[in-house]
């Protein structure tokens, strides 16, 4: 009977994740935080950004040639990126966007309408800033961000947080770049990775969490906690019987 208590213990503790698997920036009163300066990047706008532009001036008349179907003081346009990286902006003709930060381009825009208007003001924001977090999280899925920036954390915050079986020390992030897909590996019960540009996410960054051993071995012998007790609870009985004969 001992020994078959040994086996229990045994099963009971592949389920069982350490203090140190489990621990989020375990480090973090050994490191020094950069300033958010030195590690936020600015989004760059790629093929198939929607991009929203809004110009202002003190003349509203100025403003008429360069806005479809309106003559307020301030108006939104939208327009898609396409596969050559343009738009086709009123009045100023094709625009080369692609790779280019949000700020370079509204200082671009801006700098061709002083040939037009007096003091111009334009505001962009790309309106598709999109993330997708998948794999052992609470709530996977592809999410659209209102700002033009999130951190890594807000990302998992946004997911519903690791799910307890999910590996934090082995996240996968793939990112789009210049036309190439790179991946980068990043230890969440770590802080190193703090000080670096992995901390903001970039459109269309997935991020992707593993589950642990234990989990996957589950998936195909006991689906959850209630099932091993159930099969405990029904092979006890049967050992004693046999054994008591």
């Amino acid at each position: 009977m001992k020994n078959y208590v040994y086996v229990i213990l045994a099963v009971v503790s592949i389920g069982c994740s350490s203090k140190k698997k489990v621990v989020y920036f375990q480090d973090i009163d050994k490191n020094t935080m950069s300033a958010i300066d030195s590690v936020i990047t600015q989004p760059q706008i790629d093929v198939n950004d929607i991009l929203e532009i809004n110009i202002s001036a003190m003349d509203v008349q100025s403003l008429e040639p360069f806005i479809v179907k309106s003559s307020k003081a301030e108006s939104g346009q939208v327009f898609l990126v396409n596969r050559e990286g343009n738009i086709q902006f009123p009045v100023l003709g094709t625009i080369f966007v692609k790779n280019k930060s949000v700020p370079e381009l509204q200082e671009l825009i801006s700098d061709s309408l002083t040939n037009y208007i007096v003091n111009p003001v334009v505001q962009i924001r790309i309106t598709n800033f999109k993330i997708t977090v998948l794999g052992a999280v609470n709530s996977p899925g592809t999410y659209q961000i209102a700002e033009e920036g999130m951190t890594m954390l807000q990302a998992v915050g946004l997911s519903g947080d690791f799910a307890i079986f999910g590996k934090r020390d082995n996240v996968l992030l793939i990112r789009q770049e210049n036309g190439l897909r790179t991946n980068y590996r990043i230890d969440f019960t770590k802080t190193d990775w703090f000080n670096t540009e992995l901390y903001y996410l970039k459109q269309n960054d997935v991020l992707y969490v593993e589950p642990n051993f234990a989990q996957v071995k589950s998936a195909g012998l006991i689906k959850d906690i209630n099932e091993l007790l159930r099969i405990i609870a029904t092979t006890i009985p049967i050992y004693v019987l046999l054994t008591t004969r």
